[in-house]
């Protein structure tokens, strides 16, 4: 019981992401973001880290209920080639580190997570035109997430639960639609993303998720360095997860609005940020999970 009932917490994690997104359960499908310098090649770490605290349902009426904390941490290290100004090459690779504290035992896995590679089409791009007051960038594109993380983990009581482990074991696609609209020195990002996931290798299958930000930001220069604060929200979908011996699951799926506030600085070659995502409004698990405050941050060298 105890194991399928901590597996609840897995339906409603976001990974990213492309990652995972809120939480590090392999998702990928977690938000891009502003992307630095449109046209160049970039390699760069990002690092996200959020936590839950989960209520988890007892067998019989009066039985005191049991909590768990549930911390997620995830290093990606990833990348963009363009080989063409109308194309744009990414790469996802997450390192994550996952920690479990229920009834005084705690339970950690770290190592590396699924693999995701996309690759986005730009259908417009007006941002190096000095003649357009209003100048925007639009691109769209999709990919495949490889079931390169580990599906096995296990402790002295068997293998762990779904949240707990590095992959997933399934082939998943996401798709995605970046959108920038720029007016002098403010301007607006739209992003939006859904993941189509496919049944893992021990029969398990997340829920398809979909995951939208819109970004109010402000361009300002100071010499040889650029700043970029931002505001926004962010909205998150998840359908509920399916298991073969039992059909589709309880207490998995949800949705959540959150706020969120970015900064990032541009100097000669490099770009560094950091951000918070604050809950607003959510439903996990039917309730049964409490989502926390989740902190960001990144460093990129363009080339």
């Amino acid at each position: 019981m105890k194991k399928y009932v901590t597996a609840i917490v897995a339906m409603v994690c976001v990974v990213n992401a492309l990652a995972c997104e809120v939480c590090g359960c392999a998702v990928g499908g977690s938000t891009m973001g502003i992307l630095p310098r449109f046209g160049r090649h970039f390699v760069g770490v990002k690092y996200n880290y959020t936590s839950f605290t989960s209520k988890h349902q007892t067998l019989f009426n009066g039985q005191k209920p049991v909590y768990s904390t549930e911390y997620f941490t995830t290093a990606t290290l990833w990348g963009r080639y363009v080989p063409h100004k109308t194309v744009q090459l990414f790469a996802f690779v997450p390192y994550t580190y996952f920690a479990r504290n229920e009834d005084g035992i705690s339970t950690r896995t770290q190592g590396l997570g699924d693999i995701t590679l996309m690759a986005n089409y730009v259908l417009l791009n007006t941002t190096d035109s000095a003649k357009r007051k209003f100048k925007h960038a639009l691109q769209i594109g999709g990919g495949i997430k490889l079931p390169l993380g580990a599906t096995d983990r296990r402790d002295a009581n068997g293998i762990l639960p779904q949240n707990m482990q590095q992959g997933t074991g399934s082939f998943d696609v996401p798709i995605n639609l970046l959108y920038t609209l720029r007016y002098k020195k403010a301007g607006m990002n739209v992003e939006a993303g859904y993941t189509v996931n496919n049944a893992g290798s021990n029969e398990y299958w997340y829920g398809n998720k979909f995951n939208g930000a819109l970004r109010l930001f402000y361009w300002q220069d100071y010499r040889n360095t650029s700043f970029l604060p931002q505001i926004g929200i962010n909205y998150e979908h998840r359908e509920r997860d399916w298991y073969k011996p039992d059909g589709f699951l309880n207490f998995t799926g949800g949705d959540a609005l959150s706020a969120t506030v970015v900064a990032d600085v541009y100097f000669y070659k490099m770009a560094v940020g950091v951000g918070v995502k604050q809950p607003l409004i959510y439903n996990w698990g039917g309730g049964s999970v409490t989502e926390k405050i989740s902190f960001t941050s990144s460093i990129v060298y363009m080339f």
